[in-house]
C-alpha cells in the first residue's frame, strides 16, 4: 500500500524519505516562510494503518502558535477517516512543547492512550 494514495499532492509536498524508519515525508506551506513538517509509515500487515513519526512547524519563531501544525492535523486525521486508517503516534516532546501540551493537542483530535506514551486514532 502506497501512503501517497491518501494524502492530496496539491495540499501537501510529498516526497521519500531517507529514513528507514519515517518513509514518506510531507510538508505544508504557509505565508512567511512557514511550514509543517511530517514524517509518516505504513503499518500493520498490509501497512493499512499509518504511524506518525513527526510533525513540527519550521519557519522560526513567527511561524509558531499560527495553527499551522493544527491545520495539516486536522487534514491527517480527516483523510485517515476518509479511508478508514489507524492513526498512531507516541508523544516524544521537541522543540520547547511540553508533553502536557503534545497529549491536550492530539486527544483534541480524538488520540487515545494504548500505553503510558502512545497513542491511537481510530477512524
Amino acid at each position: 500500500m502506497d501512503m501517497r494514495n491518501y494524502f492530496d499532492e496539491s495540499s501537501f509536498t510529498l516526497s521519500d524519505s531517507r529514513s528507514t524508519y519515517a518513509p514518506l515525508k510531507g510538508r505544508k506551506y504557509f505565508p512567511n516562510d512557514c511550514s509543517v513538517l511530517l514524517y509518516l509509515q505504513g503499518e500493520g500487515d498490509d501497512r493499512s494503518d499509518v504511524y506518525i513519526h513527526s510533525i513540527e512547524t519550521e519557519g522560526g519563531p513567527a511561524c509558531f502558535q499560527k495553527g499551522y501544525a493544527s491545520a495539516v492535523f486536522k487534514q491527517i486525521c480527516d483523510t485517515a477517516s476518509r479511508h478508514n486508517v489507524v492513526l498512531s503516534l507516541e508523544i516524544q516532546p521537541m522543540g520547547g512543547a511540553p508533553y502536557e501540551v503534545l497529549e491536550r493537542f492530539y486527544k483534541s483530535f480524538g488520540f487515545e492512550y494504548i500505553s503510558e506514551t502512545e497513542m491511537i486514532r481510530k477512524p
